[in-house]
This record gives C-alpha cells, structure tokens and sequence, in this order.
C-alpha cells in the first residue's frame, strides 16, 4: 500500500477549489445578488433591502432588514446596540450590525450591512437605512463602542437619539493606558452605580487614589458610560456584547461569497425566529419547501390540493414527534369512514301495488329504427389493443390484508 502525502499549498488550493465548487466564486455572487435580494424581498413582504453600485455598476454598500425583525422591534425595549467586524473573503468589507434584546435577554437581530470600512460616509449610509426600521414618535438609545464616524453619524441622521457607550471598551482604554487593573472593582462600581450617592462614593475614592483617572473619566462623558447620570433608558444593556455576539455568530460564514453570507444569515434568523411552531423550511426533495401546519399548506402544492400529508409534512411531523393522523384531512379518518356508511337502507315494508290515485306514464321517446347497440364506440385505442396477437398484461392481483381475499385491498 502507497500513502500519497502533499504539501500545505496543494492541499489548500484543493480546498479552495472544492468550496468554489460547491459555493460558487466570489464574483458570482456578486453578479447573483441583485437577483437575491429581490427574490428575499418577494418572499418576506416589508423588507427592507438596499444596493448600491457606484458609475461602473460595482458594489459599494449593502443594507437588510428583514419584516420579521422590523414587525417585532415594536414590542422591544427600545435600544439598539450597534457594532462593526472584518469579513474574510476575497473582497473583503466590512459587516455592520444593529441589534436589540428582547424581554428574555435574547438577541433580536435587527439590521445587518456590508461596507467597504468603518468611516463617516459608510456609517452616515448605514444609519439613513437603519431609520427606515422604526418611527420616532418614542425615545431610543443607541449603544457602540467609542468610534468617532458612529457619533457623527448619530448627531446627523438620529439627533434625536440618546447615545451611549460601551463600557467594556472604556474599560480597554483605561487598562491599557492607565495600567490601572487594580482599579477597575472601583470604576466598575462607579459605572453600575444606582444611586448618586453611591456614584460620588466610588468616584471620591478614585479620585484619592489615582487623580487622573477620574479626571479621564470625566472628560469621557459621566453621561455616556454612568448608569444613573445616563439621561435615557437604556435599562440593563450597558456593553455592545450582544452585536458582537452576532459576529462571532457568523465567524463561519464570514468568508463566505456575498450571497452565500447572506443566505447563511437568513438560515440563522429563520430558526431563531421560529416560535409559534406552525411554519418550518424543510429542505430536500424536488426543492425546498414552506409547510404551514395552521393553514394546511406547502409549497409543493400536494397537501393544499389532496389535503394528504406530503414528504414534507411527514418530515415535520416526524421531527416535532406529532402524530401524523392529525395532519390528514379529518375525511381521511376513521371517525369519518364509520360515520358516512352509519346509515342503513331499508327494503319496502309492503308489497309494491299500483296506485290508483296517482298516474305516471312513460317518457314520450321515438326509438330508432333496428337493434339497439348496448355497448359504447370504442376508441382506436381499444380496437388496436384487440388486435394485437400477444395477449396484454395481466396485472398482479393484490389481497386484503385483513381478510385476505382478492378483489379489494
């Protein structure tokens, strides 16, 4: 036996060339995305979704907000976190992400764009989309890390938000620059803080043992990092972990090509926002399928049209562990069976006599001329059939399985 062994580069450039098969090229999925977007659009009425190209018709900046994400930020608190990551592919870019936390301290995804980098412009685009995903008419709180285009950004687009730092990165800042990890139980304290009295405790001590770090804090924003001097509501979301979770979500994909990333996001969301337990996206078969057990729909159209469960619906039943009798249409059932031949029909209780009352005379019909034909035309079909000279198919004569008698099943 020969053990064939190759290099790192052979093996890598075997790898990239098996994804590319399966996944396409990165300019594939550039030249798919316009088509993409629409067919995401059609699908999930009220999304919101942008592209935009530059003279030469390449892609500079993207935007998606699904309906589903837009439709339920209206029963959130209103606070959104937004954050930014490096994606790995061979354009590379910039993913942005807006998020939210539901009442369960869920993430609730709720925006996602990719841009060349994190500047001004980008940031400005990204925020004139993201407006378009909730009203004005209550307060909102937008939370990020520290970055210069994000406030502009905000002050332009969303004066009328309350803006709010992270602190984790507050707390990067002072490590790294005033080595104080000592200190970092007190200012962690002054940032959590309820009350003004506790807040004025802790930054007293501060302010005894390491002068110029309370004064850094103070020019930082007492507003935008302390708890109790933060003039919105902004409730327990005091870091931009959330949005950082959802990068970190989309690691694996993040190298992916466009369309194969967004494809991957929307795979995410679809489970995450799987709730009510009646619609689900079975994937295999001819295509891929919606059933909606409330409605009694699929998207193969068998279970709309016979009312039978379909390979899908059997595939949803079997993984929910529901009992597939209840899926079928109630006049596939037993119940139903027994009911429809529940009557009986009785013979004539006397013996047939004429009435004399009454008179009934036959139909006024002129018959034709000669003997009657009792069987119909027969189709060229037949009589072809009838002349051939080997004798036709005798099919297999099938058995009850209860009784075991032929002629019915």
């Amino acid at each position: 036996m020969f053990q064939l062994k190759i290099d790192y580069t052979t093996s890598y450039r075997a790898l990239m060339y098996a994804q590319e098969c399966v996944r396409g090229s990165p300019e594939d999925g550039y030249s798919r995305l316009p088509s993409y977007l629409r067919l995401i659009a059609e699908a999930n009425s009220g999304t919101i979704t942008a592209l935009e190209r530059d003279s030469q018709n390449r892609f500079k900046y993207l935007f998606l907000a699904f309906r589903a994400s837009i439709a339920g930020f209206q029963y959130l608190r209103r606070v959104i976190v937004v954050d930014g990551c490096h994606l790995t592919g061979k354009y590379e870019g910039t993913l942005l992400v807006a998020t939210a936390q539901d009442g369960n301290f869920q993430i609730f995804p709720l925006a996602f764009g990719i841009v060349d980098s994190e500047n001004d412009h980008t940031w400005e685009w990204f925020f004139r989309k993201l407006r378009e995903c909730f009203t004005d008419e209550y307060p909102l709180v937008i939370v990020s890390d520290r970055h210069h285009s994000i406030k502009k950004a905000c002050e332009t687009v969303l004066p009328w938000v309350t803006r709010d730092i992270c602190y984790y990165h507050l707390q990067h800042n002072i490590v790294t620059k005033f080595k104080g990890n000592h200190l970092m139980y007190l200012v962690k304290r002054v940032a959590y803080a309820y009350t003004v009295h506790d807040f004025n405790r802790y930054m007293d001590e501060i302010r005894h043992i390491k002068p110029d770090l309370a004064t850094h804090l103070e020019e930082a924003g007492i507003q935008l990092w302390s708890r109790v001097h933060f003039p919105g509501d902004r409730y327990n979301i005091k870091a931009s972990n959330i949005a950082e979770s959802i990068n970190s979500a989309l690691k694996q994909a993040r190298g992916f090509p466009i369309v194969f990333l967004l494809e991957y996001l929307r795979a995410k969301l679809t489970k995450w926002f799987c709730i009510d337990g009646w619609r689900f996206n079975v994937k295999g078969g001819s295509h891929n399928c919606v059933v909606d057990l409330e409605l009694r729909k699929c998207g193969c159209g068998v279970y709309d049209i016979e009312k039978t469960p379909c390979t899908h619906v059997i595939a949803v039943s079997d993984a929910m562990h529901m009992h597939l009798a209840t899926l079928l249409c109630p006049t596939y059932s037993k119940d139903y069976l027994y009911a429809a031949y529940s009557h009986n029909i009785y013979p004539p209780s006397i013996a047939m006599k004429t009435d004399e009352t009454t008179q009934c005379l036959p139909p006024d019909v002129q018959r034709k001329k000669g003997r009657q034909r009792k069987s119909r035309w027969q189709t060229w079909l037949e009589i072809s059939r009838h002349k051939q000279k080997k004798p036709r198919k005798i099919h297999k004569q099938y058995s009850c399985s209860k009784c075991h008698q032929p002629g019915h099943t």
